[in-house]
């Protein structure tokens, strides 16, 4: 099962980002792709979720490990993007109503799959949610830190 579910997201950047972990910048077009996403799915495949497929009867080989790592790391950083978007919506719109419309927006959008997949996009929302929730925080108006951000 985890085989299965790590070879249908094994696609596109993900198959660049896995081999990027695994043998590091070989080719010129790797170097499209910034590191520190294969380089977290690498420790975190190797440190945490190798030991727990090796003790299980499921055995998995290294790159299997990595893209469920890859999808871990994305699954998370989706989910705490979802309530930095909701404060940084109530304190840029100041309607209870309207930051969860806005929230439910972010969560249901078209592009929300490649938030999902192994891919740069939900830890980059996050890191982009979070960059404006606490310059909203320090300068305390929402929409001059949006304009600076």
């Amino acid at each position: 099962m985890p085989r299965l579910l790590a070879t249908s997201f094994d696609r596109w950047d993900a198959v660049h980002f896995a081999g990027i972990a695994i043998d590091g910048y070989v080719y010129e077009h790797n170097h499209a792709f910034y590191p520190g996403l294969p380089l977290l799915a690498r420790g975190l495949a190797r440190g945490v979720l190798r030991h727990i497929f090796q003790n299980s009867v499921v055995a998995c080989d290294e790159r299997t490990v990595l893209v469920l790592s890859f999808l871990g790391i994305s699954h998370l950083a989706s989910l705490l993007a979802v309530p930095i978007m909701l404060s940084l919506s109530l304190a840029v719109l100041g309607s209870p109503g309207l930051s969860k419309t806005a929230t439910m927006l972010f969560i249901l959008q078209p592009s929300a799959t490649f938030t999902l997949a192994p891919y740069t996009e939900a830890p980059f929302a996050l890191l982009t949610l979070a960059g404006l929730a606490w310059l909203a925080r320090l300068v305390g108006q929402p929409g001059l830190a949006s304009q600076a951000w």
